[in-house]
């Protein structure tokens, strides 16, 4: 979509450019003509009075002209804003993205290191629940999963030592 519009732009900035120079044209043979009306209607009243019109509709003309010149700016300019928000999308798109694969290999993370703690007491005294209980504490923005897996870990070790007593 933001290649579409890049070329768009260029096709507008092109038509554009194509148009200013056909009004520089027109304002050229404007001016031959003007010439040519003065010297043919030098005498009289009435060629004057339709010189004049012709010029104001030349000039009517001219204006047309110059605002379509002005459109297709702005035209441009909003095309090349939307290219840049398109941009700026596409960052915070990839940023999420990040951001998700992130999560994953925590959650991933805590789950093996649950699995693993889950494993049976064996009479050695490291208790993998200990050992997993300050990287839960640390967890800046607990899911849902890391709330579960915090109280089953504190459970774990109340009933760990309940049997050792």
């Amino acid at each position: 979509m933001l290649v579409e519009i890049n070329q768009m732009s260029a096709k507008l900035s092109h038509a554009s450019n194509d148009l200013a120079e056909g009004a520089a044209h027109t304002n050229q043979a404007t001016e031959q003509i003007a010439a040519t009306i003065e010297e043919v209607s030098a005498g009289s009243d009435k060629q004057a009075q339709s010189m004049h019109a012709v010029s104001q509709t030349l000039g009517q003309m001219s204006s047309a002209v110059q605002q379509i010149a002005v459109n297709s700016q702005q035209v441009s300019q909003s095309s090349q804003q939307a290219a840049d928000l398109a941009e700026s999308g596409n960052t915070a798109i990839h940023t999420a993205a990040s951001q998700m694969v992130s999560i994953n290999h925590t959650v991933n993370h805590l789950s093996s290191t649950v699995k693993r703690a889950r494993a049976p007491v064996t009479g050695n005294r490291s208790d993998p629940f200990r050992k997993l209980l300050p990287k839960l504490r640390k967890c800046q923005q607990p899911c849902s999963r890391c709330l579960q897996v915090r109280k089953k870990c504190f459970t774990r070790l109340n009933n760990t030592r309940l049997l050792r007593k």
